[in-house]
């Protein structure tokens, strides 16, 4: 199938990045400093997923919808909405590491009522940053009423950046075309998301917000988050019920649930998402005293001027006598020769 070229062609530039880095390895043993350095960024490469315990398939299954016994029960009976298409399921499963990275895999089938939603659901596009995270569709499919299953098309990547502004994105959205939709099918979509380093440019921060309804109805959604059993999170429950935990060895997982959730209404300047919809707010921070301390660890470094920086300082330093002068001088010096 076109995805499993897809795989096929991923492999292919791994293999490559294996050979370059067997190359840089063999440069780095001549030189000491060099030899150093490949180390650390070898350590920083090595994948994530190894440390995130639980994150296997098998661990997710429990969590996750038969996505053949959904379809078959949709097509024998119908869901009712006024709605162009039900969400069927939508399960969101996320293992968090000590360090605050995480996998994610997420699991999506939608009903298709009617001529609109066969329009609005031929394409389906997940975000991603390919520099950072590894992008892998498991399921992309079409559910007949016949019982037929017809495998969805990859359809390249683009980007999401705002073309108006000047801006840099490093996210992408991988696209999946759906053959021959028509009313009545179920669109199939799952996938996962692995960091590619072990390294956590955030510190050891992680924190996410699930929403528990949209402009669709729903007849299942699930998120499970799967931690350290050792580590405190900040969990903010908003319009909904706990969750079920449960304690499994050094593993702590977190399960909400909401079942035949109606459809928001569609209305013009209507407030907030987080205003009106449920929602599930988790966090590694317990305080605003905890965000604080972490920022300014963060760009701490951002503060250092290396040596080039410091000359220009300086030579803009060298006539201003006043602090005011001072600041006017470094202030003129950002607008003219900083460009976004």
């Amino acid at each position: 199938t076109p995805l499993e070229k897809l795989a096929t062609a991923e492999a292919g530039r791994n293999s490559t990045a294996k050979t370059q880095m067997q190359a840089a390895s063999q440069t780095a043993k001549a030189d000491g400093d060099s030899r150093e350095r490949f180390s650390g960024l070898t350590s920083a490469l090595q994948p994530a997923s190894l440390k995130i315990a639980g994150s296997s398939a098998d661990d997710e299954s429990p969590y996750l919808e038969n996505p053949v016994a959904l379809a078959a029960a949709a097509h024998k009976q119908p869901p009712a909405t006024t709605g162009n298409a039900v969400v069927l399921a939508d399960v969101r499963i996320e293992h968090v590491a000590e360090n605050g990275l995480s996998t994610l895999r997420e699991q999506q089938l939608y009903y298709l009522a009617t001529d609109q939603a066969v329009r609005d659901f031929s394409t389906r596009s997940v975000q991603y940053a390919p520099g950072s995270q590894k992008l892998r569709v498991v399921h992309a499919r079409v559910h007949k009423a016949d019982g037929r299953v017809l495998d969805g098309e990859e359809a390249g990547e683009n980007g999401v950046a705002d073309t108006s502004i000047a801006m840099y994105y490093d996210v992408r959205a991988r696209v999946v075309r759906y053959p021959a939709l028509e009313r009545g099918d179920v669109v199939e979509l799952d996938y996962r998301i692995t960091p590619m380093t072990n390294v956590n440019p955030y510190g050891d921060y992680f924190g996410t917000l699930v929403v528990f309804r949209s402009n669709l109805a729903e007849q299942v959604q699930r998120f499970v988050l799967i931690t350290p059993a050792e580590r405190p999170f900040n969990v903010l429950e908003q319009r909904m019920p706990k969750a079920v935990l449960t304690d499994r060895g050094d593993e702590r997982v977190y399960r909400w649930e909401a079942r035949d959730v109606e459809a928001l209404p569609n209305e013009p300047h209507a407030p907030a998402l987080t205003d009106v919809a449920p929602y599930v707010h988790v966090s590694t921070f317990q305080s605003w005293e905890d965000l604080g301390r972490w920022y300014a660890q963060l760009i701490q470094p951002q503060f250092a001027l290396d040596a080039s920086l410091r000359d220009v300082a300086a030579r803009l330093l060298k006539n201003a006598h006043t602090e005011r002068e001072r600041i006017s001088a470094i202030h003129q010096f950002v607008l003219h020769n900083t460009h976004y």
